[in-house]
């Protein structure tokens, strides 16, 4: 279990020359994981932080993954379901752009082809418009992508703390450098979260008499309605019942 991660490289000859001598073995037992136990230079975590309201207009705030909810959480492998929901969020949307921002980038883009055919550039022209509907393209999927994927999220926690409504946003949680560890800072500590990296993923309201989730648009375009999109929760009580 130790020889495979330690021979990942960089890494020492020795380290090499032990997991040859346990290579056989360790592809017997399926061991041959090169995990490097998260080291020896390990990225920041993802945190998403969550806002329930419910009927009674009381509010709930928690985030995850959550290190005092292991205990609640047991087996520990529903805490690490927890870990890797949070984790798979920032991969995926860690540089979401919201849609008022990229429609403010179509329109500047689209000014620019505008000038580019004024200056007789038809084809750049025509170009860069094509490489616009491709843009347009991708964020559109990646935006059906997240409302998918985060629906869901949505419904267990809204259904565990009984609420009406649900906020999620993600945040980034730095690593503490050498000099604040030795200082006392705990990798817990709140000044190591980016509060200026927090955004909003999205927001869900349950509609009791459709018993469907609706989800809110975070951040509507200027001078437009929030897009709501009704996802149906098949075969679930709803939240407050």
């Amino acid at each position: 279990m130790f020889a495979s991660p330690w021979a990942v490289p960089p890494t020492s000859e020795l380290a090499i020359s032990v997991q040859r001598y346990v290579a056989h073995y360790q592809t017997l037992l399926y061991l041959n994981h090169g995990y490097r136990f998260f080291a020896p230079d390990p990225g920041p975590a993802s945190i998403v932080g969550f806002t329930i309201v419910r009927a009674d207009g009381s509010q709930w705030t928690g985030i995850f993954p959550d290190r005092n909810a292991i205990n609640r959480d047991y087996p520990r492998l529903n805490y690490h379901r927890w870990f890797m929901w949070s984790e798979t969020l920032g991969r995926l949307f860690g540089e979401w752009v919201s849609p008022d921002v990229f429609a403010g980038y179509l329109e500047m883009e689209k000014k620019r082809a505008a000038d580019l055919r004024q200056q007789g550039l038809a084809l750049e022209a025509d170009r860069l418009l094509a490489d616009l509907e491709e843009d347009r393209r991708v964020w559109e999927e990646s935006e059906d992508a997240r409302r998918r994927i985060l629906a869901p999220v949505a419904r267990v926690l809204l259904q565990r703390h009984q609420g009406t409504e649900i906020r999620l946003t993600l945040n980034r949680r730095m690593i503490p450098s050498l000099s604040e560890t030795r200082a006392g800072m705990r990798p817990s500590d709140p000044r190591l979260l980016e509060p200026d990296r927090a955004f909003e993923l999205g927001r869900w309201v349950w509609d009791d008499s459709t018993e469907m989730l609706k989800f809110v648009e975070p951040s509507p375009p200027v001078q437009s309605a929030p897009s709501i999109e009704e996802i149906p929760i098949q075969n679930e009580r709803a939240p407050n019942e």
